[in-house]
């Protein structure tokens, strides 16, 4: 259960990194005073998340979130971050970049506006690290693999999925969680699994089976 308190909901994402990634040493606190004079006062959620994303390995593994210094207007919006490949952003209001924790909306690569995709900071983080557990350095037993619809439905109905549902990579993308494993769904067609150790793995991978669901392992 994803937390709907923001404190509770940034200590959930803390939580999530100590379980999917690497120990990693304490980054240095960023420097907002730049980005401050630049753009006036700003969100404690941004200043939170500057704070974490400064652990390159989990918030720059795949997608990026940009350091403040990086933070730019465009048009209506605050850039925060980056897809890999330049294909998508998000970004912050740039009339709510002071609000106790302001939504996020996501740039539609097809038409180019501006979508709303998530409702706050804290939970585009709690999102955000979902959607890198599968890309984490740690060494996790993995697999991947297209699906048949009726194994996401079962798969849906029988086990706990996460109270967040985006468009992106594809729409929608949803998380189940396991005993000891994630599953992310993306589009209803393409799904990932990665578990804590490898008895957690075959557990996982035991259950998907049973659903219908033929994943590849991956290194």
């Amino acid at each position: 259960m994803i937390p709907a308190d923001t404190a509770w909901r940034w200590d959930y994402v803390d939580s999530l990194v100590r379980r999917w990634f690497p120990p990693g040493e304490q980054a240095a606190e960023p420097d907002l005073s730049d980005a401050a004079r630049r753009l006036g006062p700003l969100s404690p959620a941004l200043a939170a998340l500057a704070a974490r994303a400064a652990r390159h390995d989990v918030w720059g593994v795949q997608d990026t979130v940009l350091a403040p210094d990086a933070w730019r207007p465009e048009d209506t919006h605050l850039v925060i971050a980056r897809e890999a490949q330049g294909v998508t952003e998000w970004a912050v209001p740039l009339s709510e970049i002071a609000a106790d924790d302001p939504p996020v909306d996501l740039r539609d690569p097809d038409s180019g506006r501006w979508v709303r995709e998530f409702s706050s900071v804290s939970e585009f983080a709690v999102g955000w690290v979902l959607l890198a557990v599968k890309f984490s350095g740690a060494d996790l037993p993995r697999a991947n693999g297209q699906v048949p619809y009726e194994a996401v439905d079962r798969l849906r109905a029988e086990f706990d999925v996460l109270s967040l549902r985006i468009t992106w990579p594809a729409d929608p993308t949803w998380f189940a969680s396991l005993p000891d494993a994630l599953v992310e769904v993306d589009g209803g067609a393409w799904a990932w699994v990665t578990a804590r150790d490898r008895g957690a793995y075959e557990a996982a991978m035991t259950e998907l089976t049973r659903l219908g669901m033929e994943l590849d392992e991956s290194a």
